[in-house]
């Protein structure tokens, strides 16, 4: 941190000096000389064209600008959809509402010691996941780190590949007292809505962690267990990790996540994550596309002290504390 004054409004070095005429000629001509490549590589049919002549691209034309196709989603046993796979569904949609009954609502004042009494409710929603995904568990190495923290390990047929790591957390924001009459389901009543209403198509599922972020867990789980139950082992080692006071920073269970692998696999050892942050699926050009998450949003707090010598503002000094006469960066 550092303060910087500015200067005086008649200073010699805020006066503007006119350049030279022919430094202008030398700008343009080096701004000629890096766009004439592109110009050149406008002829690809990928990208846009320079210059006024408007192109209307053919249809083969975009398709050879495309990307490669993807390939086809995982289906090891047999041809499964879980949209119509309606019991598929319908235990999702249960199994989701009964992780929402459950709070794990984390408080600022939460203790930092995850033994303490007051994060003994996350024991309930680790048995829950035990109780509800048998097959996961049996098949996965599964640990505990920092008591309520859940690391899954299921480990891939080439141990040289990088492992992939999907994270999610357990512990969700709370629900103020004077708001619940303002929820148009009870919050953590978990409701299951089948039909849905005209602002809501569809089936949804009500209550506080629903879509932050028990619905990433319990997806995640879910499509482990089926690969699981249709006898799939990855190529790369698949990482889980849930922790369980994201809304609140963090401290205890995903920096203790972190530690751990960092530990057993080294600095940049993962090839990529999923976490929660991604923006979502939209249908763009014809195909289905999936956001990335690149970042989410944070808090900082930031104290800015200012000193200088003391006086009285009918005899003001030349530089003083005064946000009007000063400038503070922040770096």
């Amino acid at each position: 941190m550092s303060e910087k004054t500015t200067l005086p409004f008649n200073s010699e070095a805020s006066i503007e000096r006119p350049q030279p005429r022919r430094n202008v000629y030398w700008a343009l001509l080096a701004s000629l000389l890096l766009l004439a490549p592109l110009y050149q590589f406008s002829s690809h049919p990928a990208l846009p064209h320079f210059g006024c002549n408007h192109h209307t691209y053919t249809a083969a034309e975009l398709a050879s600008a495309k990307c490669p196709a993807q390939p086809s989603a995982i289906n090891v046993g047999h041809h499964w959809d879980p949209n119509t796979d309606e019991e598929y569904a319908g235990r999702a949609a249960r199994r989701l509402s009964k992780a929402v009954q459950i709070r794990t609502e984390s408080y600022d004042d939460m203790p930092l010691d995850p033994t303490d009494q007051r994060w003994d409710k996350m024991n309930a929603f680790s048995e829950m996941l035990e109780d509800g995904f048998p097959r996961v568990y049996a098949a996965l190495e599964h640990e505990y780190v920092n008591t309520h923290g859940h690391l899954f390990t299921w480990k891939g047929k080439d141990e040289k590949l990088q492992p992939i790591l999907l994270t999610a957390h357990v512990d969700t924001v709370p629900v103020l007292q004077d708001t619940l009459g303002l929820w148009r389901y009870p919050p953590f009543e978990g409701a299951i809505t089948v039909n849905g209403t005209d602002d809501t198509p569809g089936t949804w599922i009500w209550g506080r962690g629903s879509s932050d972020c028990k619905n990433s867990l319990m997806g995640i789980l879910g499509a482990v267990e089926r690969l699981v139950t249709e006898g799939h082992t990855p190529e790369r080692t698949v990482v889980l990790a849930f922790g369980f006071d994201e809304e609140i920073g963090g401290p205890r269970g995903a920096a203790h996540l972190t530690q751990a692998m960092t530990d057993r696999y080294g600095n940049d050892s993962f090839a990529f994550l999923i976490d929660e942050g991604f923006s979502g699926l939209s249908n763009d050009y014809g195909a289905f596309v999936l956001s990335m998450g690149m970042a989410e949003k944070g808090s900082v707090d930031v104290e800015i002290k200012v000193e200088n010598p003391g006086g009285h503002s009918s005899v003001p000094p030349a530089h003083t504390g005064s946000k009007s006469s000063s400038l503070i960066y922040v770096t």
